[in-house]
């Protein structure tokens, strides 16, 4: 890995993942050829999980993204490189393009195989002030999705759209109440196709689009899908946890899921959101 920006030292104090919990690893244990492409020149997995060989997938896209051009040897700010707010471009092409191009290839190829795969993309457009760079992407992200919602694929897959937190840029984020309530809700859209899912399920994930969801939630998801379980009911010792496909509780709040406070939409110090339990407490 050369050049580029690390931000370990605050994103792995916190590490517990061991190899066999490790989704990607799941993943390769029930036959999936896995991926994993970023737009920042930084090495994820060891950043996050460890720099083990252990911790690892089967095709990965990083080091393009520290192009001098993009990258400018890691001296980020807010106006140039993956965070800044002018286009991010390498050789007068938009880095996200480069991505999406990416993903249909791999795409196109593994439909063709005997084998599932699964594949990660992670994009830094949403992380700067003036919201413009990530409507750059529209368009594009646009004729992607309807490439991957085409009925020429044999392998049609399964799309979450989802992001680590909301946006929070910017002063309204910090001072005013929308703006806190915007920052502590991620986005999780999922798109899966109706082949996948029985009928129950289909239920069960339209309950849950008004129910407290978290990222632990998504990631037992990812494991049920991996381990095709989604229709599997959990039992009093089941490994598995409450997935989306899981009837989630109504009654959830940040305490009982480990929720810290500055990240909560139902904290008490301004931000009031949580519908299940405000209608359950005027019936």
């Amino acid at each position: 890995m050369v050049g580029g920006k690390s931000n370990s030292w605050f994103k792995t104090w916190w590490r517990w993942c061991r190899k066999d919990d490790y989704i990607f690893n799941i993943f390769k244990r029930n036959g999936y050829i896995t991926s994993l492409a970023v737009n920042v020149c930084q090495d994820l997995i060891r950043d996050y999980v460890g720099n083990s060989k252990d911790f690892h997938v089967d095709y990965e896209s990083i080091t393009w993204a520290c192009h001098p051009e993009y990258d400018l040897d890691g001296q980020w700010d807010d106006f140039y490189g993956p965070y800044g707010k002018h286009p991010r471009c390498i050789d007068g092409k938009y880095v996200h393009t480069y991505l999406f191009d990416y993903v249909k290839d791999f795409v196109e190829k593994h439909d063709k195989k005997p084998f599932p795969y699964v594949k990660f993309l992670s994009l830094t457009e949403g992380h700067e002030g003036t919201m413009e760079i990530v409507g750059l992407m529209d368009h594009e992200l646009r004729e992607l999705l309807v490439y991957l919602t085409s009925s020429q694929l044999k392998q049609p897959p399964m799309i979450f759209l989802l992001s680590d937190h909301g946006l929070h840029y910017g002063s309204m984020f910090a001072q005013t109440i929308a703006g806190k309530m915007e920052a502590r809700l991620p986005l999780l859209l999922p798109i899966i196709p109706t082949k996948y899912l029985s009928q129950s399920s289909k239920q069960i994930l339209t309950e849950n689009q008004n129910r407290f969801a978290t990222h632990r939630d998504f990631y037992w998801t990812l494991y049920n899908i991996a381990t095709n379980q989604q229709d599997k009911l959990l039992t009093r010792h089941d490994v598995r946890r409450s997935s989306l496909f899981n009837k989630l509780p109504a009654e959830r709040d940040c305490i009982s899921e480990g929720i810290p406070k500055y990240l909560c939409a139902c904290s008490d110090d301004g931000v009031n959101f949580n519908p299940e339990l405000l209608l359950r407490k005027i019936d």
